[in-house]
């Protein structure tokens, strides 16, 4: 029994008391993030120049006097349409505004971002189905407020194309839905930025990117902008830990972890905040290090509340193990009996 009680106690130690989780502020600048959500919303209201929606699964348009290209020149007017598109189908909207995209259920995220010749270009990837609203915007002198299908099904056939004008004044409304895997791009033209707040985290997060070509895992981090710094905060022990704009990152989150701010603008600009399991950084898969506080760091904070968290768990299991063991003993003697 001894034995027992001093093999587990060690393990439990090890496992919890090294380094103890712990509530972190996070802020890295990356190109590239994925993680699962139960949210049920992504992405604040913006206004669009171009957006490009890959796999909608059908559109609904409703305006004054909008004007649509079907196949073969065949040209409508109307204030309704309904356009259904096939699997492999995409749109991309001209001077827009988006509002909230709504998640169907759980579904894993991952957003990117990529350097392009007018600045910048966001996407928007969901394993999973969305729904969303689009506002037209006032043309322009240069430009029009619009849109374009490809694949989609007309009354000429199944993958075609479809091209059609707004209101020249504006706030034409267009409904769509995805098939599942849909993805978005956003054309981040000058001023423009997209971001969003509050999405909850439910798993480990891997800050790196595997090219299919390429088997090594590649960082994502991005030099971050002036006033800024890829860095934890340890708020309660009141210290700061960098992390290195090459290095790889992997964070495990606790019970409670947000997304609590990202900004895609010259990056995405991360801000993340909670219960930190463990929080590792390296410059390549094997050279992996924590960056946790250390149970000496808790108790130099705070002696008393650092022991009472870091022994709870770990008192708990020990008598768990105990107990298990008490049972098996008893159990087993009655067998034999």
């Amino acid at each position: 029994m001894g034995g027992v009680l001093i093999s587990t106690a060690l393990v439990v130690l090890m496992k919890f008391g090294l380094h103890p989780q712990t509530i972190a502020d996070v802020s890295l600048n990356v190109s590239k993030i994925s993680f699962r959500t139960n949210g049920v919303r992504i992405l604040a209201p913006t206004t669009e120049e171009q957006l490009l929606i890959a796999r909608i699964a059908s559109l609904e348009i409703r305006g004054r006097k909008v004007q649509m290209v079907e196949a073969k020149g065949l040209r409508k007017e109307g204030n309704s349409f309904q356009v259904q598109v096939g699997p492999a189908g995409s749109c991309s909207f001209y001077r827009v505004r988006s509002s909230a995209l709504e998640l169907m259920g759980t579904s894993i995220i991952t957003l990117g971002w990529a350097k392009t010749a007018a600045g910048g270009s966001a996407s928007l990837q969901v394993h999973g189905t969305l729904k969303g609203a689009l506002t037209s915007q006032p043309s322009g002198p240069a430009s029009k407020s619009g849109f374009s299908c490809i694949r989609v099904h007309t009354d000429a056939g199944s993958n075609e194309t479809v091209e059609g004008t707004f209101s020249p004044q504006g706030g034409d409304s267009i409904l769509f839905t995805t098939a599942p895997d849909t993805r978005l791009v956003i054309e981040l033209t000058s001023g423009v930025e997209i971001g969003d707040t509050q999405i909850p985290i439910l798993d480990e997060i891997q800050l790196s990117d595997i090219d299919p070509q390429n088997p090594e895992e590649k960082t994502v981090l991005l030099t971050p902008p002036a006033g800024h710094k890829n860095e934890i905060l340890f708020q309660a022990l009141d210290k700061t830990v960098g992390i290195h704009d090459d290095d790889l990152v992997v964070m495990r989150p606790g019970r409670s972890f947000y997304l609590r701010r990202f900004v895609v603008k010259d990056g995405i600009q991360l801000s993340l905040h909670g219960e930190l399991r463990d929080l590792r950084a390296g410059a390549g898969v094997s050279d992996l290090q924590t960056r946790m506080p250390s149970l000496i760091d808790h108790l130099k904070a705070n002696p008393v509340v650092s022991l009472l968290s870091a022994f709870g768990g770990m008192i708990l299991t020990v008598l768990a193990a105990v107990l298990r063991d008490f049972l098996r003993k008893k159990l087993g003697l009655k067998s034999k009996e």
